[in-house]
């Protein structure tokens, strides 16, 4: 079966990166690389196969401007908003990240002190206080769509199993595939930037787990380094650190030298 990480139609089936107010990207709309005009396939500046690029400040305002909001053209929809009806095939939702926890209320830092952990919004044991936003997201999304956490170690769990994030979203949006990283993610605003200061979309994944110790983050990803995407790809579902969680069972660990399930076949998915 095609790897649905892939576009698709636009219009039909939607693919959508969302960036926080707080996040390192202010996403243009067209969140086709370069507009549309150029390669589309992955460059050092972007990632390729995001339709509509949507910036927000929370986690129910991104659901209201997915439901509401009118679409850009390039999307074919004549500006019918996507409402409940299911066009989005891919989501993802950059916020900063702590081990098993998003700040999707933009309160954070940009450099958010591992002290701001207990702070966040969303957590495992938190994701109850979420019901009304996920309930209204699985709406919003296909039946097979994938939702990826573009945040920092979100995929980390942190402590007792019945507090996994992952685990704990998914029972919200069933028979979708939720996704989070276990290492620290990356991104280069000024090579991501277009003409006008829009970004391009994207997160890059890099090794960093912030449990062996490493050179700052910056010093390891910045120069050569980024302009090499084998060491250093957009995260994506299938990249290595990358945890993968559908209807709260585990189909990849995110961890690549630990033994457990780290690549996912694409013909048991739905």
């Amino acid at each position: 079966m095609p790897d649905p990480y892939r576009p698709t139609l636009p219009g039909a089936r939607v693919h959508v990166f969302a960036a926080s107010g707080n996040s390192p990207l202010v996403v243009a709309e067209d969140a086709r690389l370069r507009g549309g005009e150029g390669p589309q396939t992955d460059q050092s500046y972007g990632q390729a196969g995001w339709h509509w690029g949507i910036n927000f400040e929370t986690l129910m305002q991104l659901v209201m401007k997915l439901w509401w909001s009118e679409t850009p053209d390039h999307l074919n929809r004549e500006g019918r908003p996507l409402g409940p009806h299911g066009n989005v095939s891919q989501l993802a939702i950059m916020v900063h990240g702590q081990p098993n926890a998003l700040d999707v209320e933009g309160k954070a830092s940009h450099d958010w002190a591992s002290t701001e952990a207990d702070t966040a919004d969303l957590r495992g044991a938190t994701v109850a206080r979420y019901a009304t936003e996920l309930t209204l997201l699985e709406k919003i999304l296909s039946e097979d769509a994938i939702l990826h956490f573009m945040a920092c170690r979100a995929g980390q769990l942190q402590g007792a199993a019945q507090e996994d994030l992952l685990v704990n979203v998914s029972r919200y949006l069933p028979n979708r595939a939720i996704v989070g990283y276990t290492t620290f993610g990356w991104v280069a605003t000024d090579d991501m930037k277009r003409p006008g200061g829009w970004c391009e979309p994207g997160m890059r994944e890099t090794w960093l787990d912030g449990i062996t110790p490493s050179p700052p983050i910056n010093k390891v990803c910045e120069g050569a380094t980024w302009f090499d995407l084998a060491r250093l790809p957009w995260a994506s579902v299938d990249t290595p650190y990358a945890r993968v969680v559908r209807d709260g069972v585990e189909l990849k660990s995110g961890w690549p030298d630990s033994g457990q399930r780290n690549v996912l076949d694409w013909s048991r998915m739905p």
